[in-house]
């Protein structure tokens, strides 16, 4: 996955994404999460935002989570991350 097509997409996609498309995004730059209830719970190794929490809402991902996954990934991006 092309870091910065995912950004691009969590961006455009913020208010309609899928919590699976989200999920499959984390996966593959975070690694498996801890799954505690309805939480999906990521370990970023970014010390601003250490963790990234999503869930799934009627299939839908939360906005403010899409939000909080694509300031991650910019971080990592701007950090010279894959």
């Amino acid at each position: 996955m092309d870091i910065d097509a995912v950004i691009e997409e969590l961006a455009r996609d913020e208010r309609s994404m899928r919590f699976k498309r989200l999920k499959a995004i984390c996966d593959h730059f975070f690694g498996q999460p801890r799954i505690r209830g309805s939480h999906h719970i990521y370990s970023t190794r970014v010390a601003e935002a250490p963790l990234v929490n999503i869930q799934n809402d009627k299939g839908k991902a939360k906005l403010y989570q899409v939000g909080q996954a694509r300031r991650v990934l910019e971080i990592v991006r701007d950090r010279g991350g894959r």
